[in-house]
């Protein structure tokens, strides 16, 4: 799985962060390879939380994490990942289910996969194997054949490719679309306001991060773990 990952990370979108210099570019492999979780953590608190590879970084720590053993703590941050960021729903299925297993909860390992293979199409397939090319054409069909889509993965995918490949503006109208025909789903206004971020809509980004909390939804990965023990 931890291949699997690191494949899906080291794309475009990672490369052309806007919040890691060229040096710590140049570090993300021995980063994700190493699963050093201290230059992971710094990585993460440099993104801006607006940043769409704030969520990038959250996913490969939760699989750190399982790899690490500390599988309680991955399933949770697999949880708030695949919510958040549902381009990465498929991948945090397999990784709670991993987890699941290891914590010997076999009935939910299995659930968590059967939901992974039921969310999985073409498009996932393709872009696994790092056919961008052929992922964005599938997805983009399908939105076209299906403008009523309510499937958060089909334009969390779509969205994160566009912007991997630098076509920020595709990537928004794709969140357009999302927000259009899944309004209630925090996630549509999170990816849309980071592209908005990236694009410099800073106005536009906020309203949109607000709009995800007056949701219910999360702006952050913030886990109970996190929290300062009680007093």
């Amino acid at each position: 799985m931890k291949m699997l990952m690191l494949v899906f990370l080291l794309s475009s979108s990672v490369v052309t962060a806007q919040c890691l210099t060229p040096e710590e570019h140049k570090m993300l492999p021995h980063v994700f390879i190493s699963g050093d979780t201290n230059l992971l953590l710094r990585f993460i608190d440099k993104c801006s939380l607006k940043d769409n590879l704030y969520w990038d970084l959250q996913f490969f720590m939760a699989g750190t994490l399982n790899e690490m053993g500390q599988y309680s703590q991955a399933i949770e941050l697999f949880s708030i990942v695949k919510d958040a960021a549902p381009v990465y729903a498929i991948r945090s299925y397999q990784g709670i289910s991993v987890a699941k297993k290891k914590l010997g909860d076999t009935a939910s390992a299995d659930f968590a996969l059967k939901v992974s293979k039921e969310l999985e199409d073409a498009g996932t397939r393709m872009l696994r194997e790092g056919d961008d090319k052929g992922a964005i054409k599938y997805y983009s069909d399908h939105l076209v054949a299906n403008p009523n889509c309510s499937n958060a993965v089909v334009y969390a995918s779509l969205a994160y490719l566009f912007e991997a490949h630098g076509e920020t503006n595709d990537a928004l109208a794709t969140c357009e679309k999302w927000v259009k025909a899944m309004p209630e789903c925090p996630a549509a206004f999170r990816q849309r306001g980071g592209v908005k971020w990236k694009l410099g809509d800073k106005a536009g980004a906020k309203a949109d991060f607000d709009k995800v909390k007056r949701l219910g939804g999360r702006v952050d990965a913030k886990m109970s773990s996190d929290e300062p023990p009680a007093r």
